[in-house]
């Protein structure tokens, strides 16, 4: 469902030879020009935001979460679920590599992921070597 939704998103609002990937698990990647990654940012958060619940009984919706187990056989309460998008531009900063793009990401997602409910954060920090 999310990789439709993100490629729904790039066709309301990217151009056709922009890219969506699969990166793996719930991990995907778009590639777009920077002017349009508000609005397709937007636009998956509205539309994940709109469908995920149906996933979900009617009394988990009202509370909020569902209870199970974790990977450790810890009971815990699991929060509806939400989308985190990072977004990583080289309008002002400079990047060496692909790793290095994929570093950043890492660390903005983390910090989105500590936000509650669905968020986007547009990478603004420019760095020493921009030359802009």
């Amino acid at each position: 469902m999310t990789g439709e939704i993100i490629y729904n998103a790039k066709d309301d609002f990217a151009k056709e030879s922009d890219f969506v990937g699969h990166i793996g698990g719930d991990d995907f990647v778009l590639i777009t020009s920077p002017e349009r990654a508000e609005p397709v940012c937007k636009s998956i958060i509205a539309e994940f935001d709109s469908l995920i619940p149906e996933h979900y009984q009617d009394d988990d919706r009202e509370r909020g979460y569902i209870e199970g187990t974790d990977r450790y056989g810890v009971n815990r309460r699991f929060p509806i679920m939400s989308i985190s998008i990072a977004v990583v531009s080289d309008v002002r900063r400079s990047f060496n590599s692909p790793v290095e793009i994929a570093r950043v990401a890492t660390e903005i997602k983390d910090y989105v992921k500590s936000l509650p409910g669905s968020n986007y954060l547009i990478d603004r920090r420019v760095d020493s070597r921009w030359e802009g």
